[in-house]
C-alpha cells in the first residue's frame, strides 16, 4: 500500500508538473526588422504582426525549443541599423548572449541592445550606457553593449563579451511583455547577434516533484 500510495504522489507531482510548465511559455508577437522577418517555434511557422523598416536593413529569424528557450537572431548591415523584437512571457526568464560576429577578427567594434519592460510607461532595462539615442522605437538613450570575444579597445570594457558558451546577460526577469532591441550607429557593418529568452522553470512544480520522488523512494525501501 505504501508503494502504491508513494506511485500515486509521483505521478500526481508529474502531473502538475506539466500543466504548470506550458509547452512554450513565450509568444513572439511583433518584429521590426530592415527587410523582413522568418521563423519558427518548435516547428510551427510564426508570423509575427510587425512594422516594415525602422532602420537600415536586418533579417531577424526566430527559433525555439518547445519546452525552455527561444532564440532571437539579428543579421544587420546599412547602418545605422535598428531591429527590435516584441514577446510575451508567462514565466521568469533569463537574457542570454548567444553569439555575436563582427566584421573583422579583433578590432573595438560594440553594438547596443535594448530591453524595455513593456507597460504605461515602459520600463528600461538597459542602462549601463547612453550609446542608442537614435534607435528607432525606443525612448531614451540607454542601452547596454556587447562585442565579440576577440574584440578589445575602445568601448569593448563595457560590453559584454560572447564565449563558447551562452552568456547572461540579464536574469531573472519576470513574466510579461517586453521589447528588446538592436542598435549600431556604424560598425560591425555587417554583424549579427543571436539572443536567447531561457524560461525559468515553475519553482512549485519541482519542489513538488521532488518531495513525490522522495515519497516514492522511502516506498519503495519500505517495501522491499
Amino acid at each position: 500500500m505504501i508503494r502504491i500510495a508513494s506511485t500515486t504522489a509521483l505521478a500526481g507531482a508529474l502531473t502538475a508538473l506539466l500543466a504548470a510548465t506550458p509547452a512554450h511559455a513565450v509568444t513572439t508577437t511583433a518584429i521590426a526588422a530592415g527587410n523582413g522577418a522568418n521563423g519558427d517555434i518548435g516547428g510551427v511557422d510564426v508570423n509575427p504582426v510587425g512594422e516594415d523598416a525602422v532602420q537600415g536593413s536586418a533579417i531577424v529569424t526566430v527559433t525555439g525549443n518547445p519546452a525552455s528557450t527561444t532564440d532571437y537572431a539579428i543579421a544587420f548591415s546599412n547602418n545605422p541599423v535598428t531591429a527590435w523584437i516584441e514577446f510575451t512571457t508567462s514565466v521568469a526568464f533569463d537574457l542570454l548572449l548567444v553569439d555575436f560576429d563582427d566584421d573583422a577578427t579583433g578590432g573595438n567594434d560594440v553594438t547596443g541592445y535594448l530591453l524595455d519592460r513593456i507597460g504605461t510607461p515602459n520600463t528600461r532595462l538597459t542602462t549601463d550606457t547612453t550609446f542608442c539615442n537614435d534607435a528607432v522605437g525606443f525612448t531614451g538613450a540607454g542601452c547596454n553593449l556587447i562585442a565579440d570575444q576577440d574584440a578589445s579597445g575602445g568601448n569593448v570594457g563595457l560590453a559584454t563579451k560572447d564565449a563558447a558558451s551562452p552568456v547572461v546577460l540579464l536574469s531573472n526577469l519576470a513574466a510579461g511583455s517586453y521589447r528588446l532591441g538592436l542598435f549600431d550607429s556604424a560598425t560591425p557593418n555587417p554583424g549579427s547577434a543571436t539572443f536567447r529568452v531561457q524560461e525559468i522553470p515553475a519553482p512549485m512544480a519541482g519542489l513538488m516533484l521532488v518531495s513525490a520522488l522522495g515519497l516514492w523512494r522511502a516506498g519503495s525501501r519500505k517495501g522491499a
